[in-house]
């Protein structure tokens, strides 16, 4: 038989292992639930780098030569010293927000003066630009000049489709590369096209 004073001490030694258990478990919960946080977090860290690396500005190789740069001579207007300069072939996937939301792939191609090249150092088909920035599309209503005295194609409906216009002019779309990632694109938008078409105004400058 236990006496009045053991059978208390035993009561409290009881009590005090369940309220150790009780706050070991909500320990363990807490605990638990931090992990199931961090996880989320991880998950959803991991998943804004893939999205962040899918719409980053990728390195293209030329199609033809299978380079990533295509070396041009050039001869300054101002020294007529002459050096060798470097183009880029550079490509970004977009969310396209005009009509019904989807994906869009814009191309641009890129000069560098020979010590950006040495900067850049190797580089692989397919790779992120090392450089932060993104593509833009500006539409204008003036071509550019081609060095060969040819000027640009303008914007049409598909590769064959009727030349596109604004106002009644025929609209131009180029695509920069910036380092400016509030840079927004600036699109004139169609009227009518009324120019006959003539072939594929998106042309590479190799």
């Amino acid at each position: 038989m236990f006496s009045e004073l053991n059978l208390s001490s035993i009561v409290r030694c009881a009590h005090n292992e369940i309220t150790l258990l009780n706050s070991y478990y909500k320990l363990a919960t807490r605990s638990n639930a931090c992990k199931m946080r961090n996880y989320s977090t991880l998950i959803t860290i991991t998943m804004n780098d893939l999205m962040k690396e899918k719409l980053a500005v990728k390195v293209n190789a030329n199609s033809e030569t299978g380079e990533i740069w295509t070396l041009r001579n050039i001869t300054d207007k101002n020294t007529k010293e002459k050096r060798t300069v470097g183009v880029i072939m550079l490509s970004q996937v977009a969310f396209n927000s005009s009509g019904i939301g989807g994906l869009s792939k814009k191309t641009a191609f890129k000069t560098y003066e020979q010590d950006v090249m040495d900067l850049l150092g190797d580089m692989v088909d397919g790779q992120t630009f090392p450089i932060p920035g993104k593509l833009v599309i500006e539409e204008t209503l003036k071509p550019y000049t081609r060095k060969d005295g040819s000027t640009q194609e303008p914007k049409r409906k598909g590769k064959n489709g009727d030349i596109i216009t604004y106002q009644g002019s025929p609209v131009y779309r180029n695509t920069e590369f910036t380092t400016d990632m509030n840079a927004q694109d600036v699109l004139l938008r169609e009227t009518k096209a009324s120019v006959p078409a003539t072939e594929d105004a998106n042309d590479a400058p190799f």
